[in-house]
């Protein structure tokens, strides 16, 4: 019986890998744009506490809603941290500032809104995200 070793194709680059061409924005100008993974973060919430203390995962990409992975946000609006909660039976999600902080600035509420608007709507007949 002959083993041979398998070799993998290797896999296709992720939208701001290092063998990307172009480099993202928030590499090229810090000043002007921020890494929009190191913005947001979901949270799976089972009880009051999970809210706070709970586990926060970073997103892989954020392309979907921000162009080029990059959040252009000025450095007296930084750090801007927004987490999508989920609750844990129904995956209703809601959506905050990190700590109950207010977004500052134009370019951060900007942000914000554009997250929110990338989520799915409340349901109108019972206000549930996901009906």
């Amino acid at each position: 019986m002959s083993t041979a070793a398998v070799s993998e194709a290797p896999s296709p680059a992720a939208p701001g890998a290092e063998n990307d061409e172009e480099p993202r924005p928030y590499q090229t100008e810090p000043d002007k744009y921020v890494k929009g993974q190191s913005c947001v973060a979901l949270r799976f919430v089972g009880s009051k506490q999970d809210a706070t203390d709970g586990e926060a995962f970073t997103p892989e990409y954020v392309h979907q809603i921000y162009d080029n992975e990059s959040i252009a946000l000025p450095p007296d609006s930084r750090p801007l941290k927004m987490e999508v909660l989920y609750t844990a039976g129904s995956l209703d999600l809601w959506l905050r500032c990190a700590d109950d902080a207010k977004p500052q600035g134009e370019a951060a509420e900007d942000a914000f809104y554009a997250l929110a608007g990338a989520l799915p709507p409340p349901c109108s007949r019972c206000a549930h995200a996901r009906c």
